[in-house]
């Protein structure tokens, strides 16, 4: 009988909120487009290449961005090396039985894109699960854009599963949980993966060896593997 039985934690790749902290938004004018510098502060400045020149589209005010920033280039480039480096370690793109699981956070699903984009994997899916996503300590003073179900910031994002009913619904998220309800609230994924991935091993056990899905959330990424006996 087929087992599940490993958890790879992986890091989400750099997000402009590490350069500048909440700074970096200063950076953008209200279009999301990144302000060309004059004279007197290019040198002073010159760190902002790291962050992309425009924003994905965003109807929301622009103090959203805060609670839900995406990627630095730095972070794109890396995250699209990683998966190039999976593939030229030989990894098979197919032991992801199809898809992978992110948070709604945008980092996050920006990280599973550009890996898998690097890896050579356009068939693969992602899956936007807010059971992984952000704790409220890091909602402080912005509540989080995911909140409001609008799915504008991932239209660059051409492999989204919209056919996905994620664990845990967008507005079930309290922004007043406790450390023991964050625990729970990853419990009860890591169970919902571990059995879901079981059954669809067992439904595709006659062409694989082996089955992973990929949890990213703003902190971290967990691979599930299924092995067979």
């Amino acid at each position: 009988m087929a087992k599940l039985e490993e958890l790879i934690v992986l890091k989400h790749a750099e997000s402009v909120d590490r350069l500048y902290k909440n700074n970096w938004i200063d950076f953008y004018d209200n279009n999301g487009q990144r302000k060309m510098e004059n004279r007197s502060t290019q040198i002073r400045h010159f760190n902002n290449i790291a962050l992309p020149l425009q924003l994905p589209r965003r109807s929301a005010d622009m103090d959203t961005w805060l609670a839900d920033p995406p990627l630095s280039t730095i972070g794109i480039m890396t995250a699209e090396e990683v998966g190039r480096r999976l593939k030229c370690d030989n990894f098979n793109a197919d032991n992801f039985g199809g898809f992978v699981y992110s948070s709604p956070c945008l980092c996050c699903v920006q990280t599973a894109d550009c890996l898998l984009r690097g890896l050579g994997a356009p068939n693969v899916k992602i899956r936007i699960e807010p059971s992984i996503a952000n704790w409220r300590s890091q909602h402080q003073f912005v509540p989080p854009t995911w909140l409001t179900a609008t799915k504008e910031s991932y239209a660059a994002v051409a492999n989204i599963d919209d056919s996905y009913e994620p664990l845990m619904k967008g507005g079930e998220w309290k922004c007043d949980e406790t450390l023991k309800q964050l625990i729970k609230r990853l419990e009860r994924i890591a169970e919902f993966l571990l059995k879901n991935h079981v059954l669809a091993a067992e439904q595709k056990r006659k062409a694989t060896t082996a089955v992973m899905g990929s949890l990213l959330s703003r902190g971290s990424a967990i691979v599930v593997s299924e092995l067979q006996d």
